[in-house]
């Protein structure tokens, strides 16, 4: 993810050298499935087509 997406969390965070910051899948996972409804529907389609499970 990039730094400048990231949010102020980030800069507590390490930055790789391709400027950007590791994020932890298990949490970003949780956090997309609790923000389900704020996603864009375009966005939901993407991640099922991913596998995602809701």
């Amino acid at each position: 993810m990039p730094v400048e997406d990231a949010g102020p969390a980030a800069t507590s965070r390490e930055i790789t050298p391709e400027n950007t910051v590791p994020v932890a899948l298990g949490m970003w996972s949780a956090n997309v499935r609790r923000r389900a409804d704020k996603l864009t529907t375009e966005c939901r389609a993407d991640l099922g087509q991913l596998g995602m499970c809701w």
